[in-house]
């Protein structure tokens, strides 16, 4: 079975220095977390920067990419409208974005060394849920998991739905 490396990142705001991009920071708020899945695609993407950068003697070379997502805690939600750059230094890699109206990202995520991102044979550590014995790790599990019921059932009263309105339509015909 083909594994992922999905990688969760902090994000931080750039150019916080006067009061009017503070206000812009409340039209246009900066994500909170940026989830990433190191796929093998990504991963040759950043191998060629990485060899663009050595090559050419350059201390940063940026890509645009389409394989990120960013929450944002505001709206609870994951926004996929957001223009991703993944830029690639000599020992880390991280993604910044921005949205409209802006035309330069305005936040990033943390630098994640890339001994993490290619160089690592390091396979993570399979969890069995049921054995999670802390509270607060356990909670968070039920929750998730609660969370993914929900999501079904409203994935089955969706597919109900349009049953319905196939049925409905073809009435109206």
């Amino acid at each position: 079975m083909d594994s992922s490396r999905v990688f969760c990142l902090r994000v931080d705001a750039l150019y916080v220095e006067s009061d009017r991009d503070y206000l812009w920071r409340r039209i246009a708020p900066v994500p909170t977390l940026c989830i990433c899945d190191f796929s093998p695609q990504l991963v040759s993407v950043i191998n060629r920067l990485r060899e663009l950068l050595v090559d050419n003697g350059l201390s940063v070379v940026s890509k645009r990419v389409a394989s990120v997502e960013w929450f944002h805690k505001t709206t609870r939600r994951f926004h996929f409208d957001i223009k991703t750059l993944v830029s690639v230094t000599e020992s880390s890699v991280y993604f910044s974005g921005w949205h409209s109206p802006f035309k330069k990202p305005y936040f990033r995520t943390t630098e994640l060394p890339l001994t993490e991102v290619i160089e690592s044979a390091k396979q993570f550590k399979s969890i069995e849920l049921e054995d999670i014995r802390q509270p607060i790790p356990k909670g968070l599990v039920e929750q998730i998991l609660m969370k993914e019921k929900e999501r079904y059932k409203h994935e089955e009263l969706n597919d109900s739905l349009m049953d319905l309105e196939t049925a409905l339509s073809k009435i109206d015909m």
